[in-house]
């Protein structure tokens, strides 16, 4: 397989199991899909991330950026579940 351009979105550190913020471009080395959890190279290390986008062409992507875009090695990975939020009287103690 040829190498592909994603975008994923990084997990929340304050609330494990969700993905939230804006997009990150990567070249794919192993054919993914939407809505799959990668192990992504990030400036913090190794981050979980989900997959948003696939097939993205070389052309919507801002020149600057490709020559030092990463690559996403590995498969994907069990997601984690979102924690359950609890409501107020959850958290009341007696």
């Amino acid at each position: 397989m040829a190498t592909d351009i994603v975008s994923v979105q990084f997990m929340s550190t304050a609330r494990p199991g969700e993905f939230v913020g804006r997009d990150y471009t990567y070249y794919a080395d192993q054919e993914l899909h939407v809505g799959d959890c990668v192990a992504v190279p990030s400036k913090f290390g190794e981050s979980l991330a989900r997959v948003t986008a696939v097939g993205i062409p070389e052309y919507r992507v801002d020149p600057k950026i490709l020559p030092v875009l990463r690559h996403i090695t590995g498969s994907p990975v069990k997601a984690p579940k979102p924690l359950k939020s609890e409501t107020p009287e959850q958290l009341s103690i007696e």
